[in-house]
């Protein structure tokens, strides 16, 4: 606690503190409803001695709390571009949106990539279509589209590494919104070497 508050103070940015017991994704769900946006360490289990691992906490909040969510790693990137994962699905689109309306994107170099098995020019479309929402907040974005039957989260944690940040939607169009979670977040949860904005 004392060197969150440090490092707030030293940057200037307002802030409070609180201290909990219980479930550690309930009182956090219970505290979001008044925020816009809820930031945790990918690893982390906050002492909770029930959970059946670190990334317990982490992986409920991205499921089931309707706000969006940043998962940070151990080790944070000092730049890079901002990474955007496009498969045309809805939760991807509330993602890109909630990220520029919160002004996550200003400044920054955005590239929206999606990853295909067949259909380039498909994707290619969906993308573009998607680079346009950064377009209309005055930030400009590149496409990029990867042909490949590879896991499409292998792709994106590769292509993270030199990143900032990676954004994404939850669910994506191959997986449903169940206790499975979905393969694709799920492995990038656990291995993605950069903060995960992820927003359903």
């Amino acid at each position: 606690m004392k060197a969150f508050k440090d490092r707030c103070l030293k940057a200037g940015v307002p802030f409070s503190v609180a201290e909990w017991e219980g479930d550690p994704a309930e009182r956090i769900e219970v505290e979001s409803e008044a925020h816009d946006l809820i930031v945790v360490g990918k690893d982390t289990s906050f002492h909770f001695e029930l959970a059946d691992e670190d990334s317990d906490t982490v992986k409920r909040l991205a499921r089931d709390d309707p706000r969006p969510l940043i998962v940070t790693p151990e080790d944070l990137p000092t730049s890079g571009r901002i990474l955007v994962a496009c498969d045309g699905s809805t939760a991807v689109s509330r993602s890109m949106h909630m990220f520029a309306l919160l002004g996550l994107a200003e400044g920054a170099t955005v590239e929206v990539l999606t990853v295909t098995e067949d259909a380039a020019e498909d994707a290619r479309r969906r993308a573009a279509q998607a680079a346009k929402v950064f377009a209309n907040h005055a930030v400009e974005a590149t496409v990029t589209v990867v042909e490949s039957e590879d896991h499409p989260a292998d792709i994106l944690i590769e292509r993270a590494a030199d990143a900032a940040m990676l954004v994404m939607g939850a669910f994506g169009r191959r997986q449903l919104r169940d206790v499975f979670f979905g393969s694709c977040t799920t492995r990038l949860l656990a291995a993605c070497p950069v903060p995960l904005f992820i927003h359903h």
